[in-house]
């Protein structure tokens, strides 16, 4: 990539790209279903007692749309990202003081 700026554009292109794939396959995740069967068994005193029922497995879709997420933040941070503000008091905004040392001292 250090070699040739055409490569490393169309790379970096297709990382932001590859972003919008994950948040795309995140927002179908949150809007599907997961059905799966749920068994209770329940001892009674006339025997035992078996309960299916069938729910949808919100704790894994969440996994899924979390990692999808972090995975497009990770590849185009500017749109997918964390949003962090880094301030300071509006009225003593924070500065940045760079002193140049000579060489010897």
């Amino acid at each position: 990539m250090a070699s040739d700026s055409g490569f490393a554009e169309n790379s970096a292109r297709a990382r932001l790209l590859s972003a919008d794939t994950y948040m795309d396959a995140a927002l179908l995740e949150a809007h599907t279903q997961r059905l799966g069967r749920v068994e209770t068994i329940r001892e009674t005193k006339d025997g035992t007692f078996n309960e299916e029922k069938v729910v949808d497995n919100v704790q894994r879709s969440q996994l899924i749309v979390q990692t999808l997420t972090k995975r497009a933040g990770q590849l185009n941070p500017k749109k997918y990202g964390e949003r962090v503000t880094h301030a300071g008091d509006p009225e003593n905004p924070i500065d940045l003081v760079v002193h140049r040392i000579a060489a010897g001292e």
